[in-house]
């Protein structure tokens, strides 16, 4: 078969694997509904053994047990908590690094929108 004898070449595997893995895959839980945005992080990720804490990068095979948020830090590279997969094309790169940058800068406004006032007759002097 000559999917087989493709499979041989690390190139073609991680093509393989990627066009397997497909986007629609219901690993990481949760029901998405409509207009919520699909975390890029689980695209290039499998999750391991069904634990939500382990993931194995596709293109390196590499076994991660901290969470998606370190499988997305490995994938990006710069983070001290994971090494930087080496095998990770530059745009996919560049696609997780801007999700990332963009739910810290959410997070934030959120954050602030729920912090209340701090008046000085609130501090007692």
């Amino acid at each position: 078969m000559a999917r087989t004898s493709s499979l041989r070449d690390p190139i073609a595997r991680r093509v393989v694997i990627m066009s397997d893995a497909g986007a629609g895959s219901s690993q990481g839980g949760g029901s998405q509904g409509v207009g919520q945005q699909v975390d890029p992080g689980r695209k290039y990720g499998t999750m391991v053994n069904n634990n939500v804490n382990h993931w194995k990068c596709i293109f390196c095979y590499k076994v991660l047990t901290a969470g998606i948020s370190q499988l997305k830090q490995h994938l990006v590279g710069g983070y001290k908590n994971a090494r930087k997969c080496s095998i990770c094309p530059e745009h996919f790169r560049v696609e997780l690094q801007n999700y990332i940058t963009r739910r810290a800068e959410e997070r934030a406004v959120l954050t602030m929108k729920y912090q209340p006032a701090v008046h000085e007759d609130d501090l007692g002097w």
